[in-house]
């Protein structure tokens, strides 16, 4: 808390599954759980991930950030930033998605899901958690 890191400079040439968040959406619960799972499998790899909330004032979304992630047991961490790293500049996160999942390696992004506000279903949480597996060679467990 109150610390400014970099996850990207942090998890260097890992394999990394990045959220971007706007809005807390019904499946974002489901999607980050099922997240933790492959990670925490395929931590041996490298594999790591983290996600960001997204807002114009971030210091405002500390709190629910915070009780969001204790009271849904989400073990990844998941911070706070301005709408300024959304900019194509930096992240490039298109301004009219509520979630943005963003799998890179050695920094250079290989897939990307988008989801405005209300898309994110229980058939797309298993789309993109398949494509986590998928992304670290992981079978079918």
């Amino acid at each position: 808390m109150n610390k400014s890191i970099c996850y990207v400079c942090r998890n260097g040439q890992r394999p990394v599954v990045a959220g971007f968040v706007r809005s807390f959406e019904p499946k974002l619960k489901s999607l980050l759980q099922n997240i933790d799972r492959v990670v925490d499998r395929n931590r041996v790899i490298g594999l790591r991930s983290f996600t960001v909330k997204l807002g114009d004032d971030p210091f405002s979304d500390i709190s629910a950030v915070q009780t969001f992630s204790f009271n849904n047991k989400i073990a990844m961490p998941f911070t706070v930033a301005s709408e300024a790293v959304a900019v194509p500049s930096c992240q490039n996160i298109h301004s009219n998605a509520a979630v943005t999942v963003v799998f890179y390696r050695k920094r250079r992004v290989e897939k990307t899901f988008v989801f405005r506000k209300g898309e994110l279903t229980t058939d797309e949480v298993r789309t993109v958690i398949q494509g986590v597996k998928d992304f670290v060679g992981e079978s079918a467990k």
